[in-house]
């Protein structure tokens, strides 16, 4: 079989007839699929033909045949802008039916674990130039396992200490901020692996959130962008643990079976589906959510919705202004490419895979680079999930060929729920 540089930019589209063929399904730069009632005989698999689309011939590889569809692929690119502008398949039936009214008694319920908010402060007050011994040591001494950690390390041997220290500023004094640095991550990194999900159900919580970790620590240099506070991580560690989401569960049982992994929570028909059941997304809510519990995210925030946006740019984000600075424009496409990251490596999905290997190639690195690069994040999530005995383990990537299935579970899903609603 040939091997072809596909794009995954694909639109469904509505009311096409291929000559010869049947009705388009999906068209994109390089494919085009059409649905069949039966397996034609008039072509094979490895041939070129004519294909005739909108009064213009293109040269097609047929890539595969089945009694349902038809794959072509377009050996000059497909780029007629307007032909898909004017075909293009929109869900326009849906009904914001507010099934589920979301109060603001319901965001003030949501808890946030006070771990959480002990980490927060943690993490900010560490990456702050002008922090000092004694408001460091404030923060540590409501978290027991830490402060104990320090204490030990600055009595340990390796500290060359002459007598037995017992308070936290003069421990964090001799070891010094580096080296806190290193334990308050080591502490960081044991905290979200064994911490519990709050969804049940969800696969693969902890190795999900790990990556997250992962991949914020070795994206950023690519893109010229360095955190300087981890507000911006919080914000995608508190995604499943404290927000909107937590209601949405809790409201719909529907819902809650749907929310399995980020492969579903980061696609657009949940998006829908969460317009459908509450009147608005988890988007939405997830902002008002941080307006009126945890302000220091909301410019962050700006960032994630982008994320998503670049993700799915066919999604409806309300009209609200964004702040669009440089920093927040790369810290919206690093959160984008986190989330390629989880979908692929935790979750295998190839689509999300094969977009990641080509956004990293953009970077300059070779199909090898991309290959070791993301090797190292799984090492490195292994070597943690190892320790801890906390299993599955991630598999180690390989290149994404070139094929998908498009699944529709959740489209099923949103239409059968539609289907109910109208009885």
């Amino acid at each position: 079989m040939e091997d072809f540089d596909l794009k995954w930019d694909r639109y469904y589209i509505e009311n096409v007839k291929i000559e010869e063929y049947g009705f388009a399904e999906f068209i994109s730069k390089t494919l085009l699929r059409v649905k069949t009632d039966k397996k034609t005989d008039l072509i094979q698999e490895g041939l070129t033909i004519p294909v005739k689309i909108n009064g213009k011939t293109y040269r097609c590889y047929v890539k595969e045949i089945t009694d349902r569809k038809i794959d072509f692929v377009f050996l000059d690119w497909f780029e007629d802008i307007n032909f898909i502008k004017q075909n293009i398949k929109y869900l326009k039936n849906y009904k914001t039916s507010k099934l589920h009214t979301i109060t603001e008694k319901d965001l003030d319920s949501v808890n946030i674990s006070s771990d959480f908010i002990n980490l927060i402060n943690l993490l900010s007050e560490v990456d702050d130039p002008n922090t000092d011994a004694e408001s460091l040591a404030f923060i540590i001494n409501l978290i027991p396992i830490l402060k104990n950690k320090v204490i030990e390390t600055a009595n340990s041997v390796s500290q060359g200490a002459v007598e037995e220290i017992k308070d936290l500023p003069t421990a964090i004094s001799r070891i010094g901020l580096e080296k806190l640095k290193k334990l308050v991550f080591q502490y960081f990194e044991l905290f979200i692996t064994t911490y519990k999900s709050p969804i049940e159900n969800f696969e693969s919580f902890n190795q999900m959130n790990l990556t997250k970790v992962e991949l914020f620590k070795k994206i950023p240099p690519f893109i010229s962008f360095q955190p300087r506070k981890k507000a911006g991580l919080l914000l995608l560690l508190f995604e499943f643990v404290s927000s909107a989401v937590n209601l949405f569960v809790k409201k719909d049982e529907n819902y809650a079976k749907l929310l399995k992994n980020t492969v579903n929570f980061y696609s657009y028909p949940i998006r829908i589906y969460e317009k459908v059941l509450f009147g608005e997304d988890f988007l939405t809510y997830n902002e008002i959510f941080l307006n009126r519990k945890f302000k220091i995210l909301i410019d962050v925030n700006d960032s994630y919705k982008l994320a998503h946006l670049l993700l799915n740019p066919h999604l409806n984000l309300k009209s609200e202004p964004f702040n669009l600075s440089n920093r927040n424009l790369k810290r919206a496409y690093l959160y984008y490419l986190i989330f390629l990251g989880i979908n692929y490596l935790v979750y295998n999905d190839k689509k999300s895979g094969y977009i990641l290997y080509n956004r990293l190639r953009r970077f300059g690195m070779s199909l090898n680079d991309v290959v070791d690069f993301l090797n190292e994040v799984v090492f490195f999530v292994n070597k943690i999930l190892s320790a801890l005995k906390i299993k599955p383990f991630l598999r180690t990537p390989s290149p994404v060929n070139y094929t998908l299935n498009c699944k529709k579970t959740l489209i099923s899903n949103l239409n059968n729920f539609k289907t109910n609603q109208d009885k």
